[in-house]
């Protein structure tokens, strides 16, 4: 248990950061000019426009919202991304399908969480699918985020070996990181240990760290942020 206590620790920060994304993606969406919803019904999804009208018929056993014009929908182990007509566009065959962004989703396959924790014990390897359905960064990471203002956050092995990448998967500078909140103005918040500091787009550090409970940069936070890897 001991050897868990700092993992569990890093949960309770992202935890605490995972409600202030809430509350930046209820406004977001109200402001975004998206025009359609994903609503379910009888434990089946679909999407409705902004009158109510069902669009897109209620079929699905979940649905993401739309991103760069795909979204994300499974109907049983089947994951498929849908155009706005609800014409399937891309089969994945993957464990793991994160939304596009910035024409790029981060994708995964072995991924492994620990029974009734949900932790992860083994990530498995990361890598990013293009809109044609092409793998167009291989599966190599331990880590991987959306990508914000042209650069993803990765760990390639564990958090002491982070870094940025661009959208051909190189590493433009290296950082020690546990999850980010993604860049916005060219500034991210990056995560360590239950510490959050600020960078700029060339790793420099550029706010003293601030822990739990004070103030958090809310513009920064673009991205759902994953449970912590707890490595055996």
């Amino acid at each position: 248990m001991r050897k868990l206590e700092p993992v569990l620790k890093i949960v309770v920060q992202i935890n605490w950061l995972m409600l202030t994304l809430l509350v930046i993606y209820v406004v977001s969406s109200a402001q975004s000019g998206r025009t359609l919803f994903p609503v379910a019904k009888e434990r089946k999804w679909g999407y409705i426009d902004r009158t109510g009208k069902i669009v897109i018929p209620l079929q699905f056993d979940s649905a993401s919202d739309f991103h760069e014009g795909l979204a994300l929908v499974t109907s049983g182990s089947r994951k498929a991304f849908i155009d706005e007509t609800g014409q399937v566009v891309i089969t994945p065959q993957f464990d793991i399908v994160d939304d596009f962004s910035e024409g790029l989703a981060a994708v995964n396959i072995g991924q492994k969480r620990l029974p009734n924790i949900g932790l992860i014990s083994d990530p498995g390897k990361w890598g990013y699918l293009d809109k044609t359905g092409k793998l167009a960064i291989p599966l190599k990471f331990t880590h991987a985020e959306t990508f914000s203002e042209g650069l993803a956050a990765i760990n390639d092995g564990d958090s002491d070996h982070g870094g940025f990448i661009d959208h051909t998967g190189k590493i433009l500078f290296k950082l020690p990181l546990d999850v980010t909140l993604g860049f916005h103005e060219g500034i991210v918040g990056v995560l360590l240990r239950g510490n959050l500091s600020y960078f700029d787009r060339t790793g420099k550090k550029i706010l003293h760290s601030v822990r739990r409970g004070r103030s958090v940069d809310d513009r920064t936070a673009e991205r759902n942020i994953r449970p912590a890897h707890c490595y055996d």
